[in-house]
């Protein structure tokens, strides 16, 4: 493999693996109240933002047309519920918000979409 090759390789395990980590996160927001409970509120939305800019979804060679457009329509939501939320509040307030529990579903879904093609295999390159 020439070294371009190789770097192309890597960026799609890179790539491979932010896709795996996303629905990762939308796994987790899909649990409602209970994402909150182990890590509290902060944390509900740094998850997902560590692997989701604020700003919008980067492109991505693993992620298809389709999954980035239930991804984005799931991180107008999510900003919203971000925004609406005071930066300091007990995790019990912030599950009375309902936030948690009107986010879950929305999860769910862009879930679903990218669990058409599952979890990617970061071992090996896995064309689209």
């Amino acid at each position: 493999m020439s070294s371009a090759q190789d770097r192309d390789a890597y960026k799609r395990v890179v790539a491979q693996r932010q896709r795996n980590n996303i629905m990762v996160e939308l796994e987790r927001l899909a649990e409602g109240a209970d994402a909150v409970r182990p890590w509290g509120f902060v944390e509900y939305f740094e998850g997902f933002f560590m692997e989701v800019p604020y700003e919008g979804v980067l492109p991505n060679q693993a992620i298809t047309a389709d999954e980035i457009t239930a991804l984005t329509a799931f991180l107008v939501k999510f900003r919203e519920a971000c925004d609406a939320t005071p930066k300091t509040m007990t995790d019990r307030a912030f599950v009375a918000s309902g936030w948690p529990a009107a986010l879950a579903p929305l999860a769910t879904a862009t879930l679903a979409v990218f669990a058409r093609r599952g979890l990617m295999d970061i071992e090996k390159v896995d064309p689209l």
